[in-house]
């Protein structure tokens, strides 16, 4: 997967049974990023990202259509605005406060933990580079292959209606609204979310 802010991820999901994970600490230019994610052989692939990360395989998409195979975005927007966040408020923004309290205690310290250890420097370079990115509205046109959209229904950086929006905006794409989840399916809800991927692969 491929994601920021120590909770941001993407996968690439090549025609073997080792995917690779990326995270981004360095650049604040979107269209960098997935220079870190290509396969070092010329090689079709799928690629998913959650948050960030799905910004990033947009980004893939549009720099090498010909070689994405398929895309899965998790709590993934189509609009370019933003919602000011804090470093110090990422582990509880990112989860479902009241959706599951016992999974919330779980996943809140992990993830406030990540971003702690990234620390703010690396999370102001990737909100910049969010802020300063280019439209991607070319980027979802380039999208013409499989593509699962996924939100969970608590989620408070990407609501369902921004995912959906971004669904309705790519031909074909499959949209799947998890229960109970906040901003981090993959950690919230990992069943469900390898169920998804699964399925979304064959």
């Amino acid at each position: 997967m491929t994601g920021g802010s120590g909770h941001g991820k993407s996968w690439i999901l090549p025609r073997s049974p080792s995917p690779s994970f990326m995270t981004f600490r360095r650049t604040t230019r979107c269209r960098r990023w997935p220079r870190a994610c290509w396969p070092r052989r010329r090689r079709s692939f799928a690629v998913s990202g959650v948050s960030l990360g799905g910004y990033v395989a947009m980004e893939m998409v549009r720099q090498a259509p010909d070689r994405v195979l398929r895309v899965a975005l998790f709590g993934t927007r189509a609009s370019m605005t933003m919602r000011p966040r804090t470093v110090d408020g990422q582990g509880l923004l990112a989860t479902a406060p009241h959706a599951d309290p016992r999974l919330t205690a779980i996943v809140a310290g992990p993830v406030q933990a990540m971003a702690d250890r990234v620390g703010k420097a690396v999370f102001e370079r990737q909100q910049r580079a969010l802020l300063e990115r280019p439209d991607i509205s070319d980027a979802i046109a380039a999208i013409h292959v499989p593509t699962l959209v996924a939100v969970g229904d608590r989620d408070r950086i990407c609501t369902p209606d921004d995912a959906r929006a971004l669904a309705t905006l790519i031909e074909g794409a499959r949209f799947h609204e998890l229960r109970g989840c906040g901003h981090l399916a993959p950690l919230e809800r990992p069943g469900e979310v390898t169920a998804l991927l699964r399925n979304w692969l064959r």
